[in-house]
């Protein structure tokens, strides 16, 4: 068994006096950290625990995990021998809900701690049910994620195993270099409550011809030696649409959704046996491409692939980095991860490689909109696409794939028609600010706030009533009655208390 890398090595250490009875604690780490590799050590140590997740390849991926550490374990899933008595429990959420609630088939597990393997997605009313009855029994609840969002009704405490810097410094991760070719045209596009926008919004705008044909142009060229490669589509259809169109390039592809798959012209079911076959053939190089929606965004483990395909759009910075962090985990021979977007999603979410702030109770709704925010007040710096060979960097004006110097931001942006657009300038722009007296700003600030507070409205939708009433000016920073933190911005105007918003004397700048 290979030695802990330094981050797991704190963790293993710390946690065991976190989780104490009645404790709810997330654990996050980016993806490829060994959150798996944490648990299981924990196991070993506190021997009384049921984990739990809501997918079968990641319960056949848990259990190969446990049997490889020779951790003795029983399974509570439908299709599989059950042996209740054992400490060690692995769980399916529907099933352990449909027989321990529904039916009262089966007592709940005395486990010591309750984990919740992907816990950005496993938040819901069944898993809420299962937490509030091991809380009954006096066990911790302890969740593991690389994208701790949504979960703030879950948990009570936030702990970060590693950061990404981190990670690569070790050993653990390989460096993500992104290729932005083209973007469609988003400025339409909404984000619902989630912090994504919806599939048919997304389908819209990425599925033409134009765009089709540069995701294979764009591959052959990024990806001369067809390294392995995993495509996200905006559908299950797109994306068999898209292996369909790669194997009539000659680029052998396969789909793969969470009830079939299809390769070499002919579908089959999505069991583990077919996984492993689609999984094996990318390795050895007989297929090039996996496309999938989502149902590759997590728990998958390989390491072997080296480049990445974004054709779609990720409202959800959490949908975002799930889906690029696959192909970040090192494997012998791999230098770097190729990310080559189609969705405009490296200057929504940002690099693959920056480190991430978390703090329980952010949604991905909130943390989306703060980016936003940041980039158009230009707190943040904007990413630079080079027009010559597409790759994105942060600074210079040399690019440092291809070494082509130019002075003018610009990006490729696919209109409706399928038209190619040369846009140039910044992507966010600060919006106009309100010249008027200071006295006149304020009070237009305040019928503002006032009028939020009484619909239920957030500080964000009282700047946006702001642009609305007065000419389409924003209101300047610093206002009575505006919020000190940043993340207070996108909270309902009633939620935030007084003593968190600026006062007529401090006059301080947000």
């Amino acid at each position: 068994m290979s030695e802990l890398w330094p981050h797991q090595q704190r963790a293993v250490a710390d946690l065991p006096g976190l989780l104490v009875p009645g404790a709810r604690v997330c654990m996050t780490s980016p993806t490829g950290g060994g959150k798996s590799r944490i648990l299981r050590e924990l196991i070993r140590e506190i021997e009384s625990v049921s984990i739990y997740t809501n997918r079968k390849m990641l319960l056949t991926q848990l259990a190969e995990g446990l049997r490889e550490d020779g951790i003795d374990f029983g399974i509570r899933a439908a299709g599989h021998a059950t042996d209740l008595d054992r400490p060690v429990q692995l769980c399916s959420i529907q099933t352990c809900v449909n027989r321990s609630h529904k039916r009262t088939l089966w007592e709940m597990p005395e486990s010591r701690v309750a984990a919740i393997d992907e816990a950005h997605i496993n938040r819901e009313s069944q898993m809420v049910w299962l937490c509030e009855q091991h809380l009954r029994l006096g066990a911790a609840i302890f969740g593991l994620t690389a994208t701790p969002l949504d979960i703030g009704h879950m948990y009570d405490s936030l702990y970060v195993a590693g950061t990404t810097s981190e990670l690569r410094e070790c050993g653990a991760l390989v460096p993500a270099i992104h290729y932005a070719p083209d973007e469609p045209d988003t400025r339409k596009l909404k984000r619902t409550k989630t912090g994504d926008y919806t599939e048919n919004d997304v389908r819209k705008v990425i599925m033409s011809a134009t765009i089709v044909g540069r995701v294979i142009d764009n591959y052959k060229r990024l990806n001369p030696n067809e390294k392995p490669t995993v495509l996200f589509a905006p559908g299950v259809k797109e994306s068999i649409w898209f292996a369909e169109e790669l194997t009539k390039h000659g680029i052998a592809a396969a789909h793969i959704d969470g009830e079939k798959v299809w390769f070499d012209g002919e579908f089959y079911p999505s069991d583990d046996e077919t996984r492993e076959c689609v999984r094996a053939r990318l390795q050895s190089g007989s297929l090039k491409v996996v496309s999938n929606r989502f149902v590759l965004r997590e728990g998958i483990d390989w390491p072997f692939v080296e480049h990445c395909i974004f054709a779609t759009i990720f409202g959800s910075p959490g949908s975002y980095l799930q889906a690029g962090g696959r192909v970040l985990r090192a494997c012998l021979g791999k230098s770097h991860a190729t990310i080559q977007d189609h969705g405009g999603n490296w200057h929504r979410a940002g690099s693959l490689n920056d480190d991430r702030e978390w703090t329980l109770g952010d949604t991905a709704y909130m943390v989306a909109e703060m980016r936003e925010k940041r980039l158009k007040e230009k707190k943040d710096r904007e990413p630079i696409t080079c027009p010559k060979c597409s790759m994105v960097r942060m600074t210079g004006a040399a690019c440092s794939g291809c070494g082509f110097v130019h002075g003018t931001k610009s990006r490729i942006v696919v209109q409706k028609d399928g038209e190619l657009r040369r846009v140039t300038g910044d992507i966010y722009r600060k919006a106009r600010p309100d010249r008027s007296a200071r006295e006149i700003a304020e009070k237009r600030w305040e019928s503002c706030y006032w009028t939020q507070y009484h619909k239920g409205g957030t500080f964000r939708e009282a700047v946006g009533l702001y642009h609305y009433r007065h000419d389409w000016v924003a209101p300047p920073d610093g206002l009575p009655m505006m919020p000190i933190y940043e993340r207070d911005w996108f909270l309902p105007v009633k939620d935030v208390p007084r003593e968190r918003l600026i006062q007529p004397a401090q006059r301080m700048l947000i």
